[in-house]
């Protein structure tokens, strides 16, 4: 599996954090053979950092295998750095994203 860093935040104090904290996004690249295909799926990993009187907290999630399209999941990275979404909404934050696609294209 191949981890690639697309993104990281910092909030503060200033940005309406209680604490000060980090979230790195990861694009993951699965890829598999098998009957001479290649096929490459794709995930995401989120990493919450944050100190609280010297204790360093990290919270992380993964979700391999959201979809098979490069192009999809830098769109899905970029929602979720934009919103800036944390492990513990992440999974809930997906289903939404991947249930909306399906949608629209069944109604189209």
């Amino acid at each position: 599996m191949k981890r690639i860093l697309y993104s990281t935040k910092r909030l503060t104090e200033a940005d309406g954090s209680i604490a000060p904290f980090n979230v790195e996004y990861y694009i993951l690249e699965t890829q598999t053979n098998s009957a001479n295909i290649n096929l490459s799926t794709y995930g995401i990993e989120i990493v919450k950092t944050q100190s609280n009187d010297g204790i360093e907290c990290i919270e992380t999630k993964t979700m391999p295998e959201i979809c098979a399209c490069e192009k999809e999941i830098y769109e899905i990275a970029k929602t979720l750095c934009d919103n800036i979404v944390t492990p513990i909404c992440f999974e809930e934050i997906i289903y939404d994203i991947t249930n909306a696609k399906v949608c629209k294209s069944s109604i189209a």
